[in-house]
């Protein structure tokens, strides 16, 4: 009998201990999700503030426009996580550089460049890819032309084409975007509008109203024409801007060349003078010069990125 209550006894104190764990788990769990929603409401109040005030601040077509050339750069973002993200990168590396160098002045310089360096980085990246789809664009409208003279339906010949430009970078990726667009119920028209804003390329522009007009228009022969105009005037500016291209190789080379001197120059100093490093990060001498030369270098790498680097339609523009 004292077997047997031992034996329950001990049972009952595993159980109410395992129950125990067991609530405390759950408890645990639902603390946990309940700090994650806090969370997640004070972050969505933080950018409603934030998106509201932006609203307020900045005009509409300088937020629609900074938004086109992230998607023309591959990205999907709006203009607040745009900001957001500018603001985050200006205080982390500040905090960095300023630390490692222990330079106040290269901590200020880089709260600067840093809240600065997305804004960089995404032009560079749009640049480099609007240079590439330009190259593609007109093959692509060629064929789409063709094949919407034999279907008669833009989205059966977007559908063929991409087909043909499968894994040719990043015209595919937008072929299909588009055709995705279109199956899920955005009008043809609008559909090639956004591909037009993703591309930047102003010939695309130009063949989605041709489309818009070819559309409506019954006979055959002036649908192939009116589209065959931007193919054609395309053709035309990518002669004009080849030999441009050659002029302003020139200068593009020696800015790059100029850019890569200044790390070269500092490397060369410190392996041949010992006191260079501590000269440069240690006086107040040193890290006011630091400082200057890397503001200088940032001011000619965003020149070269902004100015020469960019694609010479914008150019002409400004």
């Amino acid at each position: 009998m004292e077997k047997i209550l031992f034996f329950y006894a001990t049972s009952m104190i595993v159980l109410i201990l395992i129950n125990g764990i067991e609530f405390s788990r759950d408890k645990d769990t639902l603390s946990a999700r309940r700090k994650q929603t806090e969370g997640m409401f004070r972050e969505n109040v933080l950018r409603e503030k934030l998106d509201k005030t932006l609203e307020e601040k900045v005009k509409l077509s300088k937020r629609n426009a900074m938004e086109d050339k992230i998607r023309q750069a591959g990205y999907d973002a709006s203009f607040t996580d745009f900001v957001i993200i500018s603001i985050f990168s200006g205080i982390l590396m500040a905090v960095i550089f300023g630390t490692l160098m222990t330079n106040p002045f290269l901590a200020v310089l880089f709260l600067v460049f840093g809240t600065l360096a997305p804004y960089q980085f995404i032009s560079f990246v749009r640049n480099r890819r609007v240079e590439l789809l330009d190259k593609q664009v007109g093959a692509f409208m060629q064929m789409v032309i063709k094949r919407y003279e034999n279907t008669r339906n833009m989205h059966t010949a977007l559908k063929m084409t991409a087909k043909e430009f499968h894994g040719e970078e990043p015209i595919s990726s937008e072929i299909n975007k588009t055709v995705l667009e279109i199956d899920l119920g955005v009008p043809t028209a609008k559909a090639l509008d956004n591909m037009a804003v993703r591309t930047g390329n102003k010939y695309m522009e130009r063949f989605v109203s041709y489309y818009k007009v070819a559309s409506e228009v019954g006979t055959d022969d002036l649908r192939r024409d009116l589209l065959m105009q931007a193919y054609i005037q395309y053709e035309e500016n990518r002669q004009l801007k080849r030999a441009l291209d050659e002029k302003i190789s020139g200068p593009v080379k020696d800015a790059k060349i100029m850019i890569f001197s200044v790390p070269m120059f500092a490397i060369y100093q410190l392996i041949t003078n010992d006191d260079y490093a501590t000269f440069m990060t240690k006086t107040t001498t040193g890290k006011i010069g630091t400082a200057g030369i890397i503001g200088t270098l940032i001011l000619i790498i965003w020149f070269v990125n902004a100015k020469i680097g960019a694609p010479i339609d914008e150019e002409k523009k400004k």
